[in-house]
């Protein structure tokens, strides 16, 4: 899946790869008295760059060309399509009244891609429900009860929102949603910004599995090569790191040499962390990788 990253902090106009995954790690599996609806690989999609019309309507907006972009979407055999509501106040309505009966009738599978406070210059502009991301939830969840091809619903640069999206507030947002449609999947949008596939995450974590897993059908890890926006060839390994790292396969812990201090042969730093198993641990050498990351 692609994306035209529209990220307002970053301000570059840089093309990303949307990853999934499942979370595996849940400490509170009985946060629901039902389990979370969660996504199935593989799942091929698009993402944002609607076609508009050519011709702004009364309104003064050129809104968007809900048939053309089905048209389009089936033409490059694209069976999910996440649908970003963020270009003009218009998007919403374009949404519940004209793409998303069309995409149902084409059998095209849907999720809808909110934007979070820190992207909204105004957040009252947001129309129609501005930061009160519980009636977004609710009246996602309302329509996907309606149209089962709403899937999902994202909410971008999850992770550098997680002061407003506390754990509570995604609770109160899921339970809501799914006191209308129990089949909705609540999908972050969880950032690497460490720079480099071998340097540790701070924003994907276990502790983030921990907080939000029991909410969550799913994570999508955007793909980021910061040296060349062009270049995926550590694509996979990337995902890969993330992927283990939230599913509690590959545990992090950071070990830094003093920074502008050359080091010399014998010089170390070390650490102590005691694993527990409770089936015990087998009685042969057990090896740990390490990643090691020179910035």
């Amino acid at each position: 899946m692609l994306k035209q990253h529209h990220h307002a902090g970053l301000r570059l106009p840089l093309t990303v790869a949307l990853i999934w995954v499942a979370i595996g790690r849940l400490q509170d599996p009985q946060a629901f008295a039902a389990p979370q609806p969660r996504l199935v690989a593989p799942i091929f999609a698009d993402y944002d760059s609607e076609l508009r019309e050519a011709t702004a309507r009364a309104d003064g907006i050129k809104h968007v060309d809900s048939p053309a972009l089905i048209q389009k979407l089936l033409a490059g055999n694209i069976k999910t399509y996440a649908y970003l509501v963020w270009h003009q106040k218009t998007d919403w309505d374009d949404f519940r009244l004209e793409f998303l009966p069309a995409a149902q009738a084409a059998r095209i599978d849907v999720w809808l891609y909110l934007t979070p406070p820190s992207e909204n210059s105004s957040p009252s502009g947001y129309v129609p429900y501005g930061s009160n991301y519980v009636a977004w939830a609710t009246n996602t969840a309302i329509l996907a009860q309606q149209y089962p091809a709403l899937k999902a619903l994202a909410i971008d640069d999850f992770n550098g929102n997680e002061a407003f999206f506390t754990p509570a507030y995604v609770s109160n947002m899921i339970s809501a949603a799914h006191a209308c449609c129990t089949n909705l999947i609540f999908l972050p949008v969880n950032y690497d910004l460490s720079h480099n596939p071998t340097a540790p995450t701070r924003n994907i974590s276990t502790a983030f599995a921990d907080a939000y897993g029991p909410y969550s059908g799913g994570v999508i890890f955007p793909y980021l090569n910061w040296a060349n926006k062009n270049d995926y060839s550590d694509e996979a390994l990337q995902v890969a790191n993330n992927s283990d790292i939230l599913s509690d396969k590959l545990a992090q812990f950071v070990v830094n040499f003093p920074s502008h201090t050359p080091s010399n042969a014998g010089d170390y730093a070390a650490l102590t962390q005691i694993i527990t198993n409770g089936a015990g641990f087998p009685d042969v050498p057990w090896l740990f990788p390490f990643r090691i990351n020179d910035s």
